[in-house]
């Protein structure tokens, strides 16, 4: 789905970073359980903010509670290009993945948004989205061979679900995902993965 609006705020993103808020809103607490697809409830483990968090990739004292847990499970897609020193490598296209409730459940799919995939989109069953932009990024115990756990914030949103409020997005406790063996130009590369997120907002 094509959001000119979409690349309009990415383009005023400098800009509008620091012009800043006025007044910060008052933080607001997760509810402690969410409804899956089938009605049931998740424990309250699920939608509990992470106990242990880096600091770099930690979200602001003032981003609201936390709206939203998933499971990401699908792929990390790229293509091989020449670079300007004439050799190849791998570019990321996006992700292309399925966002799971705590039961395993389709509740949204996770794709790389108009802007690129310099902004993420994730997008519930009900349509609403939300895009994000990349702040902090941390290796973590995955290795090489897994994608960074990222701290990234809203630059945009739609619809009237809980991803419309979201202000911050954590990617934590990432499985694979790096594209990590040689390619020749015109090559191209779906590496499977799995990541939690965590969507924070008022």
């Amino acid at each position: 789905m094509k959001r000119p609006l979409l690349l309009a705020v990415v383009a005023c993103l400098p800009a509008c970073r620091s012009a800043g808020n006025a007044r910060a809103p008052e933080p607001v607490e997760a509810s402690g359980a969410e409804a899956t697809k089938d009605g049931q409830r998740c424990p309250s483990s699920w939608l509990a903010p992470p106990a242990e968090v880096d600091p770099s990739i930690a979200v602001p004292a003032d981003a609201g509670g936390l709206l939203l847990h998933a499971r990401g499970v699908g792929t990390q897609n790229y293509a091989c290009r020449t670079g300007a020193d004439g050799g190849a490598g791998w570019t990321l296209l996006g992700p292309a993945a399925e966002l799971d409730d705590c039961r395993g459940a389709l509740i949204g799919h996770h794709f790389a948004s108009d802007g690129g995939s310099a902004y993420p989109e994730w997008q519930t069953t009900d349509g609403t989205y939300v895009v994000g932009h990349k702040v902090a990024a941390l290796r973590t115990d995955g290795g090489t061979s897994s994608v960074p756990s990222l701290l990234l914030q809203a630059v945009a949103h739609g619809g009237s679900g809980a991803l419309s409020q979201t202000g911050y997005v954590q990617r934590l406790d990432a499985d694979g995902g790096v594209a990590s063996r040689a390619c020749n130009a015109g090559d191209m590369l779906e590496v499977p993965y799995e990541a939690d997120y965590y969507f924070y907002g008022r």
